[in-house]
């Protein structure tokens, strides 16, 4: 497998690329063309177009959650794409999502209007299954693990009640390989070891690899996430537990994270770019 970051936060080191505050990769498997998050606007679009990737040529897209930063290119792929099915949590129809991490309170939702002007485009899950022999997905996650402390800044409105929001929106997409799988997570709300331990469970398999975010963000002068004893007990464990997989991520992974898991981790943990490339 081939996959490809079309967009993310952080730019390329040296080519002229878009990055943003979202993610969106590509992966071939079998002929099959793949996008998994489409970031927060076209940017990806213009991305693909400089790294002679076709997005009109993309037969699945899936959307990990209901955050504009996942899936507020969508307007734009529907405009080039005319094909791919669409899969996304049918948590997500008839809710609006909303962030107060910045203190002042942020609409993050998708445009929902795309739903019913693309009604044969759209296929919502509300259970774990599996588009094809290749590529499951998984959105029933078990909660042994500690959820990520950030997520208590996002809330989730229905019929005008507003609650905190629990993530049963956030899909995991796996790439069934034949000894092993790869796991593609977006931002990881459920928190990574969940994700990681129910994608084994279902599979019965190793994960290989782990792609996106893990939503350990960095603490400031308004919010107090995870301790640095927290992120070295993650890291601890995945190293135990999971000893011979590799981590690449990106976006919302907060560089502090990213450096108290490398202790555990070492090579093992690599961080993503726009533009960025991983075979396996």
């Amino acid at each position: 497998m081939k996959a490809t970051v079309l967009i993310d936060n952080n730019p390329h080191p040296l080519l002229d690329l878009y990055n943003e505050h979202g993610v969106c990769i590509y992966f071939e498997i079998d002929d099959q063309k793949y996008l998994f998050d489409v970031g927060a606007s076209d940017k990806f679009y213009v991305n693909a177009l400089q790294l002679g990737i076709e997005i009109e040529d993309v037969d699945y897209l899936v959307i990990s959650h209901g955050h504009n930063d996942h899936g507020g290119g969508l307007m734009k792929f529907l405009e080039v794409n005319s094909k791919a099915k669409i899969f996304i949590s049918s948590e997500v129809r008839n809710r609006s999502f909303y962030s107060y991490r910045r203190e002042k309170i942020r609409n993050i939702s998708l445009d929902v209007s795309l739903f019913e002007r693309y009604s044969k485009r759209f296929i919502f899950i509300d259970r774990n299954c599996k588009i094809n022999k290749d590529i499951g997905l998984i959105c029933k996650f078990t909660d042994q693990f500690p959820l990520p402390q950030a997520n208590r800044t996002l809330y989730v409105q229905k019929s005008n009640n507003e609650n905190p929001d629990r993530f049963s929106h956030e899909i995991a997409l796996v790439v069934n390989e034949s000894k092993e799988i790869i796991v593609f997570s977006g931002c990881s709300h459920n928190g990574i070891l969940n994700i990681l331990h129910t994608c084994r469970k279902y599979y019965q398999k190793e994960v290989l690899l782990c792609i996106g975010g893990t939503h350990l963000i960095n603490s400031d002068e308004s919010n107090i996430y995870e301790s640095e004893e927290d992120i070295l007990h993650i890291g601890q464990y995945i190293n135990n537990n999971y000893p011979n997989m590799q981590i690449i991520t990106g976006h919302c992974s907060g560089s502090n994270a990213i450096k108290l898991l490398s202790n555990d981790l070492s090579d093992k943990i690599k961080v993503f770019h726009s533009g960025f490339t991983v075979y396996t």
